[in-house]
Parts: structure tokens; C-alpha cells; sequence
């Protein structure tokens, strides 16, 4: 509780400062304070002082607030204007709408295979080092992504005494809900806001069913370079602010992920389509502080040997593929591809509109609702940039093809592994600019139907009767749904068996993990509890000797003799989360006694000159080891 009201009471005050000193309301600035809160930890962490962010946030926040009250006393012009930029229906909408995801996260665990492989890894691993989650301290294994939506986490983590699960996933929801309803505050509208606003939630819930419960940035870098096409195409004057949103939106955009750097590029060059003769100054600073983003997280990954674009990419790779001498895997990814591009969508139109479909045909169906509406659509700006999204959609696709075929494994690159979330980033910022739009549009005529509506009693009380019917029949499934976050747990409960030995690790120890025969989501799920305890690094290293069948892509081949070693020499305790018979007859020499190899329990590994065991740790309460 302390942590979330830390949270508001420093999005409010910087929200309402910016507000003032650019004569906004509270929810045109509100998206900045989180741009601002992102950047300015970004740059502490690179000069090695983020644990610091929560102080100097309090003393910015604390002075920010002091401030207002200061102009308000000293000012009695002011004070109405003052009171007129703090409250509005879209803050009250953003306190209700924060207090709903909040409710819903509350009590929250990840479920999710990438939040344990990387997305609630690195911010777990943030929040135990207090810096980037990279180098050796870290026990992160995709260390050259991004650390945008980390950063923000780490803030709503901030006053936590341990890592809370619930706070990161409420950290993601909230900013999406900002950004959400920010996006409408530039138009001319009254009772038509909150409908807008609900059905871009929809949008986002149906291209991304989970992204208001889970840490995947895709549905997030969709909604961001919605945010910053919107803030490109409203039609009041631009002004020093405005292109300071945008420059700020653009970095966090490229520190969300690598391809956020392309759509941020994106949304510039539309600045140049409709503004090419008098905004070429703010464009270049624009682009300065965009390209400043980029380069300097490259430069920071780049001392890891590792790569935050596509420059793993080889020129010998291509000439190959196209001179018919690269791996087979690469033109059944080609194949696969063009599938799921072309023919997918053909089936769609066969099918109803469904949740999480294929990208492109949501795409294709937003184009032809443009079509057969166009000659009502007064802005030219909408075709043309209609047309310049639609021609960038095939250049970001084929972008996606040339990653899948030469940075990704084979096992990956032929599945297209998560190939419809990776599309569904584009068409979802497509079809939120679409609906800024209409509701540029159709707001005024909304706006008096919901007034002509409010105003008839005899159609106001029976929608108010049917509500509170409607509240009542479904309370239990409200109830149930608002209580979903219980089933987390129990989904978590197999792999809790290691918090049971926490208070034996001592720093510098190192656990092998093994769960024979599996996937790998138990290995991740209890390779992300132990930290910051290191484990193993390496896909397939969970489940050790020959593969089970010609389906087993996840195992390592390796020799009681071979392991025994390698355990003497890099590692200090075997947790067991599944194994099975073969894995006793195969490795069970190595335990002190075959009775006691038995699924989550830690061992111990002990080494007598050339000889290895593997005993049971036995932990009382208090123990110390």
C-alpha cells in the first residue's frame, strides 16, 4: 500500500506541475510523468545510481507540489484555472480505471512462459541489484533487450522490502490505461470520451487478451506508437511541449524493444509527410534524442557481446539463402511465413472476428472499413497515412521474416515463434489511430446522442434499472473475475518447493536445476525463484542424457562421469524438480542414496578428492547452514 501510494502521489504532483506550466489539463501531462520517470531512472542507471530514483523522485514530487501551492496562494487569478487542470472526467477516469487494474492484479503471479525466461526475470533481477540487469551479477539470460518497461516496474517496486509479483504487473497496466486515455484529450468531447476510451481498451484486449494481467511488451509498444501517431496528427497548434512529448514517447518507444526503434523512426517520418516545410528544426532534435536512446543502449550491450538490432545479421547469410546453399530449416521458415501472411487471412474472411487472430487480417478488414468509408472522411492526412502505414506494414513483415531466418533458432524460426503477437504490435497501433479518427468524427454527434438520452427520463431510469439488474445477475461472475488472480497461485504451488531451502544459499552459490523430461517451464519458473542465486544457462540443460524420442528438442547428452565433474567444479548444490525412473538408474550413482532422490529437494554437492555425492539438505527452521 505504501509502494502504489508513493506511485500516484508522484504521477500526480509532476502530472499536475507539467499541467500548470504548460497551461495543460492533468491528462494531457499525466503520459509525460511516465516518459519522464522512465527516462530520468534510464539515465541514473547508466551513471550506477538507481537505487536512488524513489528519493529523488519524493524531493521532485514533494517540490513540484509545493510549488502549485505556492502559485495558488500567491496567485488569486490563477486558482481557478489551477483547480480547472486538476480535475476532468478523464482523471477520474484514469483513478477508477488504476483502481480497477490494481484490484484485479492484486495478489498477482506470473503464469507465463517469458515472463520466467526474461520479462519478470529481468525485473526481479533489477530489483535485487538496484542497476541494469546485465553482466555478471545477473542471472538474466537475454541481456541486450531493453530495459524501458523494467524501469518503470523498478519504480513501482521502489519501497517494496521484498519483489512483489503484483506491483510489476499493476506497473504495466496503469501506464497502458494512461496512455489510453491521454490519447483522446485533444478532442472536443464531453459524454463520447468514455465510450472511446472503453473500446480502445477492447482493441487492446482483443489483439492482446492478457495484456492488462501479464509483462509482454508487444500489446505495450503498440499502444505507444499509437500515442505518439496521435500526439503526430492532432489538430491543435503544435507548441515546445508537444515536440517534447514526442521526442520523450520516441526514446521510451526505442527502450521498449528493438523493433520500437523502427516504429518510432516511423512515426517521424509521418511528421515529414504532413509537415516537411516547417517542422524540420523539432524533427532533427526529435530524431537526436531518439537516435541517443538507441545508440547508447547499444553501446551498453555491446561491451556483452551482444546485439540491440538486427547487426547480427550476416551479408554471407543472405547471398546464401537467395543463392539456394542455406540450411533448409531457413525456406520452410520461408514458406511458413508466406503462409500465415497470405493464405491465414483468406480464412479469416470465412470466419467470425474472434480474440488474438491473425494480425494481418484484422489489418486487411481495418483497410477495407477505410475504403468504403473514405468519401465520408474529410481529413486527407487519414488516406495518405493510411498509405504510408499500409506500404511500412509489408516492409515491418518482411523485417520480421529476415529476423526469424537469420537470428533465430531453428527451433524458433520454423514455428515462427509468437509470429501473430510480433504482427499484431503494428496492426494494433493502426487500429487505434483508426479509432482516433472516428471519434475525431463522430464525437459531436455522440455527444449529443448521450445528451438526448440523459435527459429523457424515460429512457434514462430504465438503462439505470437495467444496469443495476444486469450488476446483480452477474455479480458472481464479476466477483470470480475480479478473483481470478487466485488461480496464479495454485498454477505457482509445483514449483514452490525451492523457496522451502532459501535461507540455506549463501552468495556465490551456484544450482544445477534439473526437470528430466520436460518443456522447460518448470526449470524457468524455478530458476526465476531462486534469484538472485545463480543456476545453469544453457536451453535443454534440465533434462540430461539421450533425447526420449524424436520430439525431445529439450535435453543434453552427457555421462554420469561428465556431470559429476562439471558439478565439482561450477557448482555447489542439484535441486530436482522432476525426474523420473531413467533418470535415477542413469544418474543415481551420484546420490548418496538412490531412496532419496525424490522431486523438489536441493542436494548437496560434495566433493572427497575424485569422488562426487549428491546429499540431501535437511532444513529446520532458523537453520543456519
Amino acid at each position: 500500500m505504501l509502494t502504489l501510494s508513493f506511485v500516484f502521489f508522484t504521477l500526480l504532483s509532476l502530472s499536475w506541475f507539467f499541467a500548470i506550466l504548460t497551461h495543460r489539463r492533468l491528462e494531457e501531462t499525466l503520459p509525460f510523468s511516465f516518459f519522464f520517470i522512465i527516462l530520468s531512472a534510464y539515465l541514473l542507471a547508466v551513471m550506477g545510481f538507481l537505487a536512488y530514483l524513489a528519493p529523488l523522485l519524493f524531493i521532485a514530487s514533494t517540490s513540484a507540489l509545493s510549488f502549485i501551492l505556492f502559485v495558488y496562494v500567491s496567485r488569486p487569478a490563477d486558482r481557478s484555472s489551477i483547480r480547472a487542470s486538476w480535475f476532468s472526467v478523464s482523471v477520474l477516469l484514469f483513478l477508477l480505471l488504476s483502481l480497477f487494474v490494481i484490484l484485479y492484479n492484486r495478489g498477482r503471479l506470473f503464469t507465463l512462459w517469458d515472463e520466467f525466461s526474461h520479462w519478470g526475470l529481468v525485473a526481479k533481477n533489477t530489483f535485487y541489484l538496484d542497476g541494469f540487469a546485465i553482466g555478471e551479477r545477473a542471472n538474466t539470460v537475454f541481456q541486450d533487450y531493453p530495459p524501458a518497461m523494467v524501469l518503470l516496474q523498478y519504480f513501482f517496486t521502489s519501497l517494496d522490502q521484498t519483489f512483489f509479483e503484483a506491483h510489476v504487473l499493476q506497473a504495466n497496466a496503469v501506464f497502458s490505461i494512461t496512455l489510453l486515455i491521454s490519447m483522446f484529450s485533444g478532442l472536443r468531447m464531453k459524454w463520447a470520451r468514455p465510450f472511446f476510451i472503453l473500446v480502445s481498451m477492447i482493441l487492446v484486449i482483443w489483439f492482446y487478451p492478457s495484456h492488462f494481467k501479464q509483462l509482454y511488451v508487444d500489446g505495450m509498444l503498440a499502444i505507444l506508437f499509437a500515442y505518439m501517431m496521435v500526439r503526430i496528427v492532432d489538430p491543435r497548434p503544435w507548441d515546445l511541449f508537444r515536440w517534447i512529448e514526442i521526442a520523450s514517447v520516441g526514446a521510451v518507444l526505442t527502450l521498449t524493444k528493438a523493433s520500437g526503434f523502427f516504429l518510432a523512426l516511423l512515426a517521424l517520418c509521418i511528421v515529414l509527410l504532413m509537415f516537411s516545410k516547417d517542422k524540420k528544426i523539432p524533427f532533427f532534435v526529435s530524431l537526436s534524442v531518439i537516435l541517443s536512446a538507441k545508440f547508447s543502449w547499444s553501446s551498453i550491450v555491446s561491451g556483452l557481446g551482444k546485439h540491440f538490432d538486427v547487426s547480427a545479421i550476416r551479408l554471407s547469410d543472405i547471398l546464401d539463402f537467395f543463392l539456394l546453399k542455406a540450411p533448409s530449416y531457413r525456406y520452410d521458415t520461408l514458406r511458413n511465413f508466406l503462409s500465415s501472411l497470405i493464405f491465414e487471412p483468406m480464412v479469416f474472411f470465412t470466419k467470425k472476428l474472434g480474440f488474438g487472430g491473425i494480425g494481418v487480417s484484422h489489418l486487411l478488414f481495418i483497410l477495407i472499413l477505410i475504403f468504403l468509408i473514405q468519401r465520408y472522411i474529410r481529413s486527407k492526412n487519414l488516406i495518405r497515412i493510411s498509405r504510408f502505414l499500409g506500404f511500412f506494414f509489408i516492409l515491418y513483415a518482411f523485417s520480421l521474416l529476415f529476423m526469424y531466418m537469420f537470428t533465430f533458432s531453428e527451433y524458433e524460426s520454423v514455428r515462427l515463434a509468437s509470429f501473430d503477437r510480433y504482427l499484431s504490435t503494428f496492426v494494433l497501433a493502426f487500429a487505434l489511430l483508426f479509432l482516433y479518427w472516428v471519434a475525431a468524427l463522430t464525437a459531436p454527434f455522440l455527444d449529443s446522442l448521450f445528451t438526448k438520452l440523459t435527459s429523457n427520463k424515460y429512457i434514462l431510469f430504465p438503462l439505470i434499472a437495467v444496469f443495476l439488474v444486469a450488476s446483480i445477475l452477474l455479480s458472481n461472475r464479476i466477483l470470480g473475475f475480479m478473483n481470478g488472480w487466485r488461480s496464479t497461485i495454485s498454477q505457482r504451488a509445483p514449483y514452490a518447493g525451492i523457496d522451502f531451502y532459501q535461507s540455506v544459499f549463501e552468495e556465490g552459490d551456484t544450482v544445477y536445476v534439473i526437470a528430466q523430461h520436460t518443456n522447460g517451464y518448470p526449470y524457468w519458473v524455478v530458476r526465476y525463484n531462486l534469484t538472485p542465486v545463480k543456476t545453469q544457462n544453457g536451453f535443454g540443460s534440465w533434462s540430461l542424457g539421450e533425447a526420449y524420442d524424436a520430439s525431445d528438442a529439450w535435453h543434453r547428452e552427457i555421462t554420469p562421469e561428465a556431470w559429476a565433474k562439471e558439478l565439482a567444479e561450477e557448482f555447489t548444490y542439484v535441486y530436482l524438480q522432476e525426474v523420473d525412473e531413467r533418470f535415477m538408474d542413469e544418474f543415481g550413482s551420484l546420490f548418496e542414496s538412490k531412496e532419496k532422490i525424490t522431486r523438489s529437494t536441493l542436494y548437496e554437492v560434495k566433493v572427497s578428492g575424485a569422488d562426487v555425492t549428491l546429499e540431501a539438505v535437511v532444513v529446520l527452521l532458523d537453520a543456519k547452514r
